[in-house]
């Protein structure tokens, strides 16, 4: 058996991979923002030695469009609390399961494999960059191993309204028109549940060869936002106008499409929902929300 400590364990992928997690698998504690603040302390390693294999690390804050939180929280939590969370598992030889995010080049070849140069482009994705660099720092002559999970655009129900597919759900069902800023870009959407099977195939496979290694997870297919307003409506029995912006940010990336052939050779795992009946269950579960409230 498995024993695993969870961070974020309240948060949307957090709480799925509570409720998805087999019998294989022992959740030692699984800790949510409320119970520990990864800006000022970590679990005492002395606790915990000798009684986890993982620690899968989901904490962390997502941006600075909150604004309850600054830059200097962003890298806070998202920097030295994972620096806390590595040192934690050289206390205690655990190895660490760090998910992160899309971190590559605008200019990165697709399908982009682990391989390619990273840009991050905003101040989430330099954190979680930086992140990633200080765990290897840490665990890199440790017993500890160190797998970095970079989750392309997951998706699922529960997810916060401000993510791509629920924010154009919300449009389609409760607007009259859909305003999108630019229908071209394009996403390699994963399902959460999808996601979390990727995760449990990580820490269920051999050791590593080596001290950590890089693992993207995505669906290695890419659909445009134009794509995803018009299966959204599909599903949704809708036939609302769509409103486009005429020029997109600059900033923004144009298209993220994943090569996930490493994790697939190494674990075995392939993405097994589809693009449409994961929005359908999304759609279904914001659909009876609607209704209740």
């Amino acid at each position: 058996m498995t024993r695993i400590l969870l961070t974020g364990a309240t948060g949307f992928l957090g709480r799925r991979f509570l409720e998805l997690s087999p019998e294989s698998v022992r959740i030692v504690r699984g800790m949510g923002s409320r119970e520990v603040d990864l800006r000022q302390r970590f679990l005492d390693p002395a606790d915990y030695a000798g009684k986890i294999d993982w620690v899968i690390h989901f904490a962390g804050l997502l941006g600075t469009s909150d604004a309850r939180h600054s830059q200097l929280d962003l890298y806070e939590t998202n920097v030295l609390g994972s620096l806390r969370v590595a040192e934690f598992c050289q206390q205690t030889s655990a190895s660490m399961l760090y998910v992160s995010t899309y971190v590559y080049s605008n200019k990165a070849a697709m399908p982009t494999s682990e391989l390619e140069p990273v840009e991050p482009r905003n101040p989430y994705t330099l954190s979680k960059w930086i992140a990633e660099m200080v765990c290897q720092s840490v665990l890199e002559k440790s017993d500890s191993k160190l797998a970095i999970a970079r989750v392309f655009n997951v998706y699922g129900p529960n997810q916060r309204i401000t993510s791509l597919v629920p924010a154009i759900i919300d449009r389609v069902l409760n607007e009259k028109s859909i305003q999108i800023i630019d229908g071209s870009i394009s996403r390699d959407l994963v399902y959460v549940d999808d996601v979390i099977s990727a995760l449990l195939s990580l820490v269920a496979s051999s050791p590593m060869a080596t001290s950590s290694d890089i693992f993207n997870i995505a669906s290695g297919k890419t659909t445009s936002v134009a794509e995803l307003v018009s299966a959204i409506q599909t599903l949704a029995g809708t036939r609302k106008p769509v409103i486009y912006s005429a020029v997109g940010s600059d900033d923004v990336i144009k298209c993220t499409l994943a090569d996930i052939s490493k994790i697939s050779g190494y674990t075995g795992w392939t993405p097994e929902t589809s693009l449409m009946s994961g929005l359908e269950n999304c759609i279904n579960l914001f659909s009876t929300r609607s209704e209740i409230h």
